[in-house]
């Protein structure tokens, strides 16, 4: 008799463990995700500002 009760409450137990883990892991994942693109997208300027400057110094440029 108290096995199905006891069985029941596992069962619980262990999908609310498995969505906390599903919601935690979903929401480490965004987070990541967020960081890689933001430091891509700084890259990406910096390649930018490093590019201009070789400009300027080729345009500046006096021998």
């Amino acid at each position: 008799m108290a096995r199905a009760p006891i069985s029941t409450i596992m069962d619980q137990l262990g999908s609310l463990i498995t969505s906390k883990f599903k919601d935690q892991l979903g929401s480490l994942f965004t987070l990541e995700f967020t960081s890689i693109v933001n430091v891509k997208e700084e890259v990406e300027k910096l390649n930018d500002v490093e590019e201009r400057q070789v400009k300027e110094k080729a345009v500046n440029y006096r021998p």
